[in-house]
């Protein structure tokens, strides 16, 4: 299925349609409103939507689940985050938060954002510097444990 949308045709085989959510982040002031959405066209979104239109965009869709089309498998690395080092690191030491980045590509193997927590605690295997992607395979147990 294809969708026309202004000069943009939506659907499998076509570049990823990028569209900012804006959310309720303009706290219900216009100017905050615009001023984000001019941010999004920087960032190179091609659309910007708010928080009440969710529903409307779900049913244009024909769906609310949400999936990684397959026009969207290359770009999934690039738009995605994982866990890096914030510093460099020494074998021994102990994560603590200010260790960790949450930053882009989401290189293949690494720690998953939302596993910041089970992280928080547990030691370098290895040492690692700056920037570099945090793997299971590289952290010990948690001095908890």
């Amino acid at each position: 299925m294809e969708i026309k949308f202004g000069n943009h045709v939506i659907g499998p085989n076509h570049p990823t349609y990028f569209i900012a959510d804006i959310a309720a982040n303009h706290d219900g002031d216009i100017e905050r409103a615009k001023q984000l959405i001019r941010l999004a066209k920087e960032a190179g979104a091609d659309a910007a939507k708010m928080v009440a239109e969710t529903r409307l965009l779900e049913r244009s869709l024909g769906s609310p689940d949400k999936f990684i089309a397959d026009n969207e498998l290359e770009t999934q690395i690039v738009q995605r985050r994982r866990l890096r080092a914030a510093r460099n690191i020494q074998a021994g030491e102990v994560f603590v938060r200010e260790m960790i980045d949450v930053l882009r590509p989401a290189t293949p193997g690494a720690i998953k954002p939302d596993q910041i927590n089970d992280v928080i605690g547990t030691k370098a295997l290895v040492d690692m510097p700056l920037g570099k992607e945090l793997r299971w395979t590289n952290l010990g147990e948690s001095k908890t444990n």
